[in-house]
């Protein structure tokens, strides 16, 4: 009954590390993904978004696969945007 209460020490909370986002303009192909590799590369990149042009579904995926290992390679996250999604 009055015995001694045991605490949890308190750990301070590590600083919060600010990450960057990189917004590509639209693209029509996946040309640029030497250029977003090195982008990632030079930075703390936490995530690409990469606007497409609208295109058949096939090309798009041809895109997304090209580009996506160039991103993913540097830790970051591809996030696809079609356009006139955020228009």
């Amino acid at each position: 009954m009055g015995g001694a209460r045991e605490t949890t020490p308190i750990v301070p909370m590590a600083e919060p590390v600010a990450r960057l986002i990189l917004i590509t303009p639209v693209l029509t192909d996946a040309a640029v993904a030497p250029l977003l590799s090195e982008a990632c590369a030079a930075g703390d990149v936490a995530a690409v978004i990469a606007r497409l042009a609208d295109a058949d579904e096939r090309s798009l995926v041809n895109a997304v696969k090209a580009l996506a290992p160039a991103v993913q390679a540097h830790g970051a996250v591809l996030l696809v945007a079609l356009q006139g999604d955020t228009d």
